[in-house]
């Protein structure tokens, strides 16, 4: 049975109307609720991703001894020989 709903947004009826998302700039529905989830799987693996890559970055990264800095006149974010 097909329901239809009323997007008070849009001001339009939708066959299987799900939510109004003001990110895709319309309604979820039967017709495009396929590419909502893609995009919301697709955000949500990114966001893990990338919270992996700055972790492991942090990790791994070689930092600049702050002697080095020191001798060297290095300066950090305007600072001589600070760590950011």
């Amino acid at each position: 049975s097909h329901t239809i709903g009323h997007c008070s947004i849009c001001g339009v009826c939708i066959e299987e109307i799900d939510h109004h998302c003001v990110f895709f700039g319309g309604c979820i529905a039967k017709n495009n609720i396929d590419s909502f989830n893609s995009t919301i799987c697709m955000y949500v693996f990114s966001l893990f991703y990338f919270a992996l890559l700055i972790t492991l970055d942090a990790i791994w990264a070689p930092e600049i001894p702050v002697h080095h800095a020191v001798k060297t006149g290095l300066t950090i974010n305007g600072h001589p020989g600070l760590m950011a």
